[in-house]
């Protein structure tokens, strides 16, 4: 897991979302319906939708999904979802996480959590990831492995811009299990033809 551990206090929402475990199953079920009948041209809004759903629910202001290219050389940003609150991110669909993101890109390779509470506690090699972050507002981020039949078909992550996240366990858990009803998503789609990309915001 690549992690940076915050060092002082500061203003934060310490704890997540609400504990409310049969308000997330229930968001979980109605994602996976939403895709059962959909039909192709639609998958692309219908995943920054979901994406909505899930960052609102993990109390968070942005929500994205990075995909590899075919032969997996390449990661990219696939979808992101903003809050309607939240300025514009400078780093668009299709932008290449390798050449953004290093750090980042190198824990997404080892299928690392990427556990991040408070920007300013990243390591030295996060230095393009922490220029980000100041330039954007961020203040922390979450991102997990997507897995589906024991493969790992991308990533979900979350950032905290408007308060600080102290990300929990059960964060973690939730993100991973959105995580895997996305990948089912986005690998039954994707085996029929390449899903359209959408707009970011909504």
């Amino acid at each position: 897991m690549s992690d940076a551990t915050p060092s002082s206090a500061a203003p934060r929402l310490s704890a997540g979302p609400p504990d409310s475990s049969l308000a997330f199953e229930a968001l979980l079920a109605r994602i996976s319906r939403r895709f059962i009948t959909l039909p192709l041209g639609e998958f692309g809004p219908a995943i920054v939708r979901t994406l909505g759903e899930i960052g609102r629910f993990m109390q968070a202001d942005r929500c994205f999904v990075f995909l590899p290219t075919e032969d997996r050389a390449v990661h990219y940003v696939a979808h992101m979802w903003t809050a309607r609150q939240i300025a514009d991110d400078p780093i668009v669909v299709g932008t290449v996480v390798r050449e953004a993101f290093p750090w980042v890109h190198a824990g997404m390779c080892r299928h690392e959590d990427i556990v991040v509470p408070r920007v300013d506690d990243l390591p030295p090699e996060a230095r393009r990831e922490l220029e980000y972050c100041r330039q954007t507002g961020i203040q922390s981020f979450l991102m997990c492995p997507m897995y589906s039949a024991e493969a790992v078909v991308g990533n979900l992550g979350l950032d905290a811009i408007r308060a600080r996240r102290d990300w929990s366990d059960t964060d973690r858990r939730r993100l991973r299990l959105f995580g895997e009803v996305v990948a089912a998503e986005i690998c039954r789609f994707t085996a029929v033809g390449p899903p359209q990309l959408p707009g970011t915001t909504g």
